[in-house]
Order: C-alpha cells, then structure tokens, then sequence
C-alpha cells in the first residue's frame, strides 16, 4: 500500500502505511516470546508432550531459511521501504533508525551497508561513520558519494520482487495414539505444510546502459513464512490432538450405542472431516533484493527479463535526487514502473 501511493506521487500518504507497518511488526516482535512460551504451558497443561514428539518424527522437513536470513520475524523490505521514504522527505534521523533495522535481518546487503555510510555521512555521525566503515571493511567511491554534494550525479534505487509466496498445503500424518480402552489406534491429522525446498533469495538480473547488473537479497518472504509456521506448530499440533481427543470419545460412545455400524459412521467422519488451516498470503512475493547506486544525471536504459518478454525501462535521473525503479516478476511474466522520488 506504500508503494501504491508513492507511486501515486502521494507521499505522506505513503509514509502512513510504512508506520503502520513498522508498528505491527514492533508488536509482533513484543509479542512473539510470550505466544511461543503459552503454548508450551498449555501443551505442559494437556499432557500432551510425548505425543507431540511422536507426531513432529513424523513430519518433514521445513524448508531451509537462506543464510544471513535466519531467526528473523521482520521483514528488511517494510523496515527499507521506510526509510527509504524517510531520507526521501528529509526525516534523516528516522531513515538512520530504519536503514539500521533493516541491516540487522541481512546484515550481509552490500546496498545497506553502503546506505549506512552515506546517511551516518549526511547527519554528520563521524564516529558511528568510522565504525560503519571498519566493520564493512574499505567502501567503493560508488557506494559512499553522496548525490546531495556531486555536481552531476543522482541515484537509481531497484527493488525487484522476484516469485510468490507458496500457497499452504494440506499434510496428512497418520498417528498411532492410545484409546480410552487401552489399546492404540492409527488416527490421521492434518496440519499445513510449505512443501518445497527453500532457496535462498535469488540476486535480480537487470542490464544498466548494457551492463549486467545484479541485485543484492535483502529478505525471503517465504523464509519468514516457513519460519513463522515452525514457530506456530506445537500450538497447532495440540489443538489438533485434542480434536483427536474429542473424536476419539465419540468414536467410543457411538460404539457402545450402535455397534459397529455407529464406530463405522464416526470414523468415517473422522477421516472426511480431517482438515488443516490452510489460510495464508498469497500475493505476496517470494523474495525481494535491492540495487542503488550513484549515475550520471540524464536518461538510463534498464532492460529486465529475457527474449520476448524483455521490458526496456527509461530511467531519467537528475543531480541529487533518487530514481526508483520497482521491478515485479513471476516467471516470464513482469510488471515495472519508475518513479522520481526524492
């Protein structure tokens, strides 16, 4: 919703959006530790431990998050989008804040860490500069210039969104649980699954005036969904395993009433009405990386894509002030729009 107002040249707007943004992943953050630790205690309180354990030997494996990328619940595109707005509106102590959130979940982003050295240069931060600049090691002359203080320089900014995010899918763990009579039956849970293999975010070619360009990952969005679900399981496990519970009791009585034909009836019951939560994002992209660098003033080409469906970009740029350029993919298909923002 941000991007849809800069691009709609409505800025404050815009700036709106990234605040709630960034408040709703303040409290998700606040909120995540104490969510994590009730449902240990009410797994505790079920007893239900053992067979938790039972049934997570029986799951897959989750998708691997990218290194760099791992242990996070922030996404770095809300937390750069900001600031990005931030500097764009001359907020240069809040762009510093948001440029610093989003290299602490890709510490590795080259373009952050270059971000950084120029801002800590604009507030006048010679300290912090100097330690920006040991830790990332000696920047390029490209990286640091400042298009504030360059007589013909301004700067193009690519955010390429490559992919979307997997669609949940349904897992079917059959499981041998003790009845109330004693004995163990196989009952079948569902719970929701990513089921392909996570790689890491995936670095957007572009062509610059004909020069292969590429750009550099900053957040995995299915990472972060992957790691939102492992997070939630044990919650989800038990909530499932006491539904089993439920069913289990009425498979019981409605034995003792009907017969075989009640058990039958009930446990087919139990089979067709076994479904998971599959609700999630689906529009969202799978990954997203960043490029920015200081160019001459004047008109840029910016092609992206392949044979047919390559799309050639016209990027005007003008002495101290920021081009954007957001690039969108899914396959062969892409979506781009430019815009002048600061």
């Amino acid at each position: 919703q941000a991007l849809n107002y800069l691009f709609l040249g409505q800025t404050q707007d815009a700036l709106v959006e990234v605040r709630k943004a960034n408040q709703a992943q303040e409290r998700a953050l606040a909120t995540r530790e104490r969510e994590i630790q009730a449902a240990k205690e009410e797994i505790q309180q079920a007893g239900l431990s053992q067979e938790l354990a039972l049934a997570q030997q029986g799951l897959p494996d989750l998708p691997v998050t990218p290194d760099g990328l791992k242990g996070r619940i922030q996404s770095g595109y809300t937390f750069y989008v900001s600031a990005l707005l931030y500097e764009a509106t001359g907020a240069l102590n809040d762009a510093y804040i948001d440029y610093q959130r989003a290299l602490e979940v890709a510490p590795n982003n080259r373009v952050l860490q270059a971000d950084l050295l120029r801002i800590t240069t604009r507030l006048g931060l010679k300290s912090e500069h100097a330690a920006y600049q040991q830790r990332f090691g000696r920047p390029s002359a490209a990286a640091t210039t400042d298009e504030s203080n360059s007589t013909d320089q301004g700067q193009i900014l690519v955010l390429y969104e490559e992919g979307m995010l997997e669609p949940l899918q349904e897992f079917f763990l059959p499981l041998p649980i003790a009845t109330s009579a004693g004995d163990f039956r196989t009952f079948t849970v569902a719970f929701p699954w990513y089921g392909s293999t996570q790689l890491p975010v995936a670095a957007g070619q572009f062509l610059l005036d004909g020069q292969n360009t590429q750009t550099e990952p900053l957040v995995s969005l299915q990472g972060l969904a992957s790691q939102s679900l492992q997070e939630r399981l044990p919650g989800l496990m038990m909530r499932q395993l006491l539904r089993l519970a439920s069913k289990e009791a009425l498979r019981h009585q409605a034995s003792a009433q009907g017969g075989d034909l009640g058990n039958i009836l009930v446990g087919l019951y139990n089979t067709f009405s076994e479904h998971a939560d599959t609700r999630s994002w689906s529009t969202l992209p799978a990954g997203v990386s960043i490029w920015r660098r200081s160019v001459p003033a004047g008109n840029h080409a910016i092609a992206v894509g392949q044979g047919t469906a390559m799309q050639q970009l016209s990027v005007p740029v003008v002495k101290g002030r920021v081009t954007l350029v957001w690039v969108n993919r899914l396959g062969a298909n892409i979506v781009s729009m430019v815009k002048m923002i600061s």
